[in-house]
């Protein structure tokens, strides 16, 4: 059985502002008040939840694939969002250096099939890209993804539906 799981890592500790970072990124989350283990936050269904996970030096959000096929931007911070799919050998990458978009892989069973920007360096390191995203989280996060506390616990968020801001004029003239 392999790891199938979602991610976006973040290379600054954003505990308190996981919120603001996601609205920023147009995703809307309520805290839920629950902890839940770092195995279920990596083996479980995040349709419709984000679990977070805080170290000294970054932020790894466990999200749902869907929501892992798009950048995320945050000024001062490089942001990976991506999706490790080993049992079918799916992976991809959105690589973001203070708000800006420099690299994506979308790969399947061995085939890259698209991607833009530079290479990053770690790349050339490795011949698997799954060795390459373990290594980035390391780097990004201090959180190693196959090796960590079991006894970690991740801080569970509910996703809410978009929301929808009136317009100009309608707040203008309902006030």
């Amino acid at each position: 059985m392999g790891y199938n799981f979602s991610c976006i890592a973040i290379d600054k500790n954003i505990n308190g502002q996981v919120d603001a970072f996601l609205e920023n990124n147009n995703i809307f989350i309520a805290p839920t008040g629950k902890q839940v283990s770092i195995d279920r936050a990596m083996n479980g269904d995040q349709s419709k939840e984000i679990d977070s996970f805080f170290t000294d030096q970054g932020t790894i959000l466990f999200i749902p694939y869907d929501l892992s096929l798009q950048a995320y931007k945050l000024g001062g911070a490089n942001v990976m969002a991506f999706s490790y799919y080993e049992t079918v050998m799916a992976f991809t990458i959105f690589f973001t250096e203070d708000g800006k978009l420099v690299r994506t892989i979308l790969e399947a069973e061995g085939v890259i099939h698209d991607q833009s920007g530079e290479p990053l360096s770690i790349e050339s390191d490795h011949e698997s890209i799954a060795d390459w995203i373990e290594e980035m989280v390391e780097y990004l996060t201090g959180f190693r993804l196959f090796s960590y506390d079991e006894e970690s616990t991740c801080e569970r968020y509910s996703i809410e539906p978009k929301k929808k801001r009136k317009g100009f004029f309608t707040r203008l003239f309902s006030k």
